[in-house]
């Protein structure tokens, strides 16, 4: 949580961010405050892995000009 809120105060209000699939979302999905449509990107339905990465790179081909951040977890064994 401590991560969104730092993401939150330092990003522009205009940035694009994506969450991958995983607890993580869940997370970012109550507590990410967007300041615009379609600045917060995550899979829905079916929730496929690796969402996260190429929803990021589509944004940012899409909005080139915009900050773009994607929000990932790696799992650690």
């Amino acid at each position: 949580m401590a991560a969104l809120k730092i993401l939150q105060e330092e990003l522009p209000d205009d940035s694009i961010i994506t969450a991958d699939v995983g607890s993580h979302l869940h997370v970012a999905g109550q507590l990410w405050e967007t300041k615009g449509k379609g600045q917060f990107i995550i899979s829905n339905g079916w929730s496929g892995m690796g969402f996260g990465v190429p929803a990021a790179l589509a944004a940012l081909i899409n909005k080139p000009d915009s900050k773009v951040v994607c929000i990932t977890a790696m799992a650690v064994s």
